[in-house]
């Protein structure tokens, strides 16, 4: 049987990869800029070019960032919910979450295609396709889309999402999903044998 949940880590492993090439990329571009402006010369649409990969490497990154429980949460309030109101709570979240980037991914798509059919492209020196860049952004809210969906699922199960799951290696939320037990292991009178 196919391994869903291994298939998506790498697509959002690559996702991820190409965000990171985007953001060095726009190092390359401006570190260049700089120097090229020492000869008196510079690179005929740079600027275009560092906006469209700091847009890709924003999106790429969406999904894989979600999967490692770095995007912000604030939990300050959920932490201290009894389990089940929690979990209740987490399941909305996520509905809301995918019903919202599902929503734009749609949305996205549409625009891409329109700026594929009707040619548009970007104003500036070098007249990129805006369909380019566009795609980057229809590929990264589908990728983070999958991932709500693939989480709400696994918390409807009764699972706990795999952000959180895959963040427990954190002291500090770690803490905060196992609160029942002691930071340091040891046995807790209060809550029984």
């Amino acid at each position: 049987m196919i391994n869903f949940q291994r298939i998506l880590d790498k697509v959002y492993a690559v996702s991820a990869a190409l965000a990171a090439f985007c953001t060095a990329m726009i190092g390359l571009l401006i570190f260049s800029e700089i120097i090229l402006r020492f000869f008196g010369t510079t690179i005929p649409g740079v600027i275009e070019l560092v906006v469209f990969c700091m847009v890709a490497s924003a999106f790429l990154a969406l999904a894989q960032t979600l999967r490692k429980n770095e995007h912000i949460r604030i939990t300050v309030v959920i932490a201290h919910l009894p389990p089940k109101i929690r979990r209740w709570i987490e399941i909305w979240c996520l509905s809301v979450s995918a019903l919202f980037f599902g929503t734009l991914a749609y949305f996205t798509i549409f625009m891409a295609y329109e700026s594929f059919i009707f040619n548009e492209m970007s104003d500036g020196v070098v007249g990129i396709p805006l369909w380019i860049p566009q795609l980057f952004m229809f590929w990264g809210v589908t990728l983070i889309t999958i991932t709500f969906i693939e989480n709400f699922f696994i918390t409807i199960k009764g699972g706990m999402p795999v952000y959180v799951t895959d963040a427990a290696e954190n002291p500090e939320i770690d803490d905060i999903i196992h609160e029942d037990a002691p930071a340091d292991g040891a046995h807790n009178p209060e809550k029984g044998a």
